[in-house]
């Protein structure tokens, strides 16, 4: 006598009660014709999930392999899990088998009503084909896994709190990845002075001394700049992400007298010249945009030493030492004053500019309009050294105006992931990604209001996603 060894996972809500009929039935008929037939039963569910904090045990697929089939009842309750965790227990089976084929019968049998006029028992016989394990359920694409932890630090919090975030902020991010970031401060709530303390917090505590931002226009975007062109914009700001004018060191003295006067210094360590300059040179050297000559690349100082003769003759000096290490890549000295000018009147001159803190923060809006509007700007915090984990934003900030309108554009937040990809090692799902947004934006059908389009945050986001999982 054949024996049949089927696993049984009767899940959430109604499962139970159907699985126990399936079962019931499955006896039947092994006892009418003549097989035997045993039964695992395992509780993987959303209460599973609210016990353990994961839909199943690790072991899952190796507890499931030895059988001859599954049989699953219903997989979700969104009141207790949010369905795109709950569906993941459903996709590592699929995909951990290689279920590639999802059958379903269609057919309508005589005695059954349909709201359909023309359907019949005649005329409802067919079978759809699915196609299970990729397409738009395609999570694990290039063959990496990614989890999240989700803090709610913010101006809100900061209400609740008194503080931006708990105490122990680096601890809780120092064994992740990377960090991503979407926008903070409402200075309706918070003073901008206060709440971007969390992110120099961040910045200083794991040594973000690196702030990377690519500016690039992408084809179907239109710019207000008339100089400006897929051909012409493709530049990298390095911008000092640490000391400059935001090391916090100064003073007010009696500010509501006569005589009361303020204090910022700006700091300008060697050492941190040294790395930020010699990181923007050696970009330069993979980016290889003046091609494969003598010198394959160019780094502009953006600077203004004419004015301010003591730290920016500091930087300038130090630039020139580190540009010496580097023969193959060309140089150039600007300004800032005159480097806004130059990004709108000639931006194909640029290939990697090197900033202060301060002048960097200001040249990047201005290169954000260059690449179309702040919808698509997106920045990253590095360390290099990958000592601790990086952290990345899009650049346009808060705009608590928009809040809960699902109208501003999620490209910086999607360009900025990518970035967090490209960081990580996961360079072929950055390309792919980068391929995505392109796509979509190029075909104009699908854009927010920025961009003169009509959909939604979550329009955009799903176009493109489309398009990712299609390549």
């Amino acid at each position: 006598m054949k024996n049949y060894h089927i696993a049984n996972i009767p899940g959430d809500g109604v499962g139970k009660e159907v699985a126990d009929e399936a079962v019931k039935i499955l006896k039947a008929a092994a006892d009418k014709f003549g097989f035997g037939i045993s039964f695992d039963e395992y509780d993987w569910s959303c209460d599973y999930y609210l016990k353990h904090g994961e839909m199943g045990p690790e072991n899952v697929l190796d507890l499931l392999k030895d059988t001859d089939a599954i049989f699953l009842g219903c997989i979700g309750d969104a009141a207790k899990v949010p369905d795109h965790i709950s569906l993941l227990l459903l996709l590592q089976i699929r995909k951990g088998f290689d279920q590639y084929v999802n059958l379903r019968p269609i057919q309508l049998y005589p005695g059954v009503d349909t709201p359909l006029r023309t359907a019949t028992p005649e005329s409802v016989d067919m079978v759809v084909v699915r196609e299970n394990t990729e397409g738009e359920y395609a999570a694990d694409k290039f063959g990496f896994g990614v989890s999240f932890d989700e803090y709610d630090w913010s101006c809100d919090y900061y209400l609740k709190h008194g503080e931006m975030g708990p105490e122990n902020v680096l601890d809780l991010l120092k064994d992740t990845d990377a960090i991503f970031l979407g926008c903070i401060g409402d200075a309706a709530k918070v003073p901008d002075h206060i709440s971007l303390l969390l992110l120099l917090q961040i910045r200083k505590g794991f040594d973000q001394y690196v702030n990377l931002r690519p500016i690039q226009l992408y084809p179907g975007v239109d710019t207000p700049l008339r100089t400006a062109t897929p051909e012409s914009v493709d530049m990298v700001v390095i911008r000092e992400n640490t000391e400059g004018e935001y090391a916090a060191v100064g003073g007010i003295f009696k500010p509501d007298s006569p005589e009361g006067f303020a204090a910022q210094t700006g700091i300008f360590t060697r050492r941190t010249c040294e790395r930020v300059m010699r990181y923007a040179f050696e970009l330069a050297r993979k980016r290889k945009k003046l091609g494969d000559g003598d010198q394959v690349g160019l780094v502009t100082n953006c600077t203004k030493s004419n004015a301010l003769n003591y730290s920016m003759v500091f930087w300038d000096r130090i630039f020139g030492e580190i540009a010496a290490d580097f023969p193959d890549i060309k140089t150039d000295m600007a300004l800032v004053d005159a480097i806004t000018m130059w990004f709108v009147k000639n931006p194909q001159f640029f290939d990697v500019v090197v900033a202060s803190n301060l002048f960097g923060d200001i040249i990047t809006d201005l290169g954000s309009m260059l690449q179309g509007g702040m919808g698509l700007a997106a920045g990253g915090n590095i360390n290099p050294e990958r000592d601790y984990p990086s952290m990345f934003e899009p650049i346009h900030g808060s705009a608590p105006k928009y809040e809960g309108k699902n109208i501003v554009n999620p490209i910086a937040a999607i360009e900025s992931a990518r970035m967090l990809l490209e960081h990580i090692g996961e360079e072929d799902a950055a390309t792919n990604v980068q391929k995505a947004v392109k796509k979509v934006l190029a075909a104009g059908e699908v854009r927010t209001k920025d961009l003169g389009g009509s959909n939604s945050t979550p329009e955009v986001g799903d176009a493109i996603v489309k398009e990712f999982l299609a390549l």
